[in-house]
């Protein structure tokens, strides 16, 4: 089962999920425990643990209502062509830098933030991906230290901001007027040489296989 968390999510409608999943496991499984439901729940969701879906919960209350760019705007004042969605991610990719401590956002919580902005669209399916799984992949092949505050200003890194630029030049290039989490999907798989472009690698989603599927880019708004 595959859920989508809605912009504002709430911590007491999550934890009230949490314990109408263990009622449903119990059903099954008399021994289940209210850890097992919220483990299970959190991994619906597409995080790891029930900790690290509180621990985004928790950060997007505290933030502004609606997503900002994390610390500069989008190369050459793009970010006015951003979709709702490919605002989020931005949003969502600060998130994950500060999960794993990092002090700039890199390629790599850029994929996590686009997939995550993508939850709840199942086209192109190629990119319909298991965020928890993906987490773990990047997680594997970077060093973790300890997550920083909501409060810290975390920029672009100089790559993150490359990728940016190609994906203003990918949406040009097509002659779309807006920028999707598409286009900045083809942004990251221009430089195969990124950690991203190895992680999504993994899922044989390449940058040839994207920029030729046309209806990838509907529906993202």
């Amino acid at each position: 089962m595959s859920l989508t968390l809605p912009p504002r999510p709430s911590l007491d409608h999550l934890k009230k999920q949490a314990k109408a999943r263990l009622e449903a496991m119990q059903a099954t499984s008399p021994d289940a425990q209210l850890a097992d439901a919220q483990h299970a729940l959190a991994r619906d969701y597409g995080f790891a643990s029930w900790p690290k879906l509180k621990a985004h919960v928790e950060a997007l209350e505290q933030s502004p209502p609606s997503p900002a760019p994390p610390a500069a705007p989008a190369p050459g004042g793009s970010f006015g062509r951003y979709t709702y969605r490919a605002r989020q991610a931005l949003f969502f990719s600060r998130f994950e830098a500060a999960q794993l401590g990092s002090p700039t956002i890199d390629s790599e919580h850029l994929l996590l933030g686009l997939i995550h902005a993508r939850q709840g669209l199942l086209t192109p399916a190629s990119v319909a991906l298991p965020l928890a799984d993906l987490r773990v992949e990047v997680e594997s092949h970077t060093t973790k230290a300890e997550p920083l505050s909501t409060s810290v200003v975390i920029p672009f890194s100089e790559v993150t901001r490359l990728v940016l630029q190609r994906a203003v030049d990918e949406a040009d290039r097509l002659q779309h007027p807006q920028i999707g989490t598409m286009h900045l999907l083809l942004g990251v798989l221009r430089d195969p040489a990124l950690l991203a472009s190895s992680v999504l690698s993994k899922w044989d989603v390449s940058y040839a296989t994207l920029a030729a599927d046309q209806a990838a880019f509907t529906g993202d708004d």
